[in-house]
Order: C-alpha cells, then structure tokens, then sequence
C-alpha cells in the first residue's frame, strides 16, 4: 500500500512539474474553455451551454481568449451573449491574466452587461488558481474567483472553475 500511494504522489508530482522549459507564450493566442459553478454565466468560457428546468430556458454563446503580450502576461477578453425568457443579454469584459511565477494565474477583469431592460452597472472579476501543463499548449487551471457589482463591492458570488487554457 505504501508502495501504491508513493507512486500515485511521484505520478502526480511529475504530472504537475511536466512544464518544458524551451516553451514560451509570448505572442500566442489563448483561448479558454471550461467549467464555472454559474454554467459559464459571466464566469466567460468558450463554449455554448444549455439550461432548461420547468419550461424555462437559458441559452448562453460565450468566448473567452485574448493574447500573451509577454511570457507572463496576457490581455484577455470576454463575450457571452444569453437569451432567457424570449430576453438577451449580452456581456462583454476585459483585464489581464497574470501568470505568477510561471505557474499560478491571477485574473482581474471589468465588465458590462447590455439586454433587453436596459445597461447593467459594471460587473469586476478576480481570481486565482494553479495551472497544470498538460502539454507545451495546453494547461488544465482549477480556479477560485469572486464576480461582484463595482457600486457595492458585496453584491457578488464566488466563482469555482476548472479551465483548460489552449495556446495557438
């Protein structure tokens, strides 16, 4: 048994520490896909969800990417666009994501949301997390993140994800 969980721990430890050294992100696309507590609800993903539950309906289209302006640094950009109750509602945030020692994303963003009743005030992001290189281009980034409302800082929610960053 001992045998088995010193295994398990060097597998995992070497999985975490796979980061080749000769890559660099400078200059490449980002593009993010994943997983968010809110179905991607201004929590930003790429991707398309669909939620239904007693006859009602939400459809959500989002994009979330930007651009590495340096090893560790990118400028990200985000677009969902929801439709709920024969309503839309369209988001759009910005802000960078900081890669902290290589390896530990820090993401600040500020938003706006436009629909059918109107503006929304302006939605703020942070979060954190640890990336996992899975490959020289691909990195699984569990995170932890609180979505607020920028006139009352505790109008919000905290956020969990799991994201898979992909770099072209």
């Amino acid at each position: 048994m001992k045998t088995l969980l010193l295994c398990l721990f060097m597998a995992s430890f070497s999985l975490v520490n796979a980061q080749d050294a000769t890559s660099s992100r400078k200059g490449s696309i980002l593009v993010e896909t994943g997983l968010t507590t809110f179905g991607n609800l201004f929590g930003g993903s790429t991707g398309v969800s669909f939620l239904s539950s007693d006859g009602e309906s939400i459809t959500n289209i989002g994009f979330s990417g930007g651009k590495f302006i340096s090893e560790n640094l990118a400028l990200r950009g985000k677009f969902n666009l929801i439709s709920a109750g024969g309503s839309t509602f369209t988001y759009i945030s910005v802000g960078p994501k900081y890669y902290i020692a290589g390896s530990l994303p820090v993401a600040i963003e500020i938003g706006k949301g436009f629909g059918d009743g109107g503006n929304t005030d302006l939605i703020g992001g942070l979060s954190g997390g640890y990336a996992i290189v899975l490959a020289n281009n691909i990195y699984l980034e569990p995170t932890a993140g609180y979505i607020f409302n920028l006139d009352s800082f505790g109008d919000g929610f905290l956020n969990l994800g799991a994201t898979f960053s992909l770099l072209f």
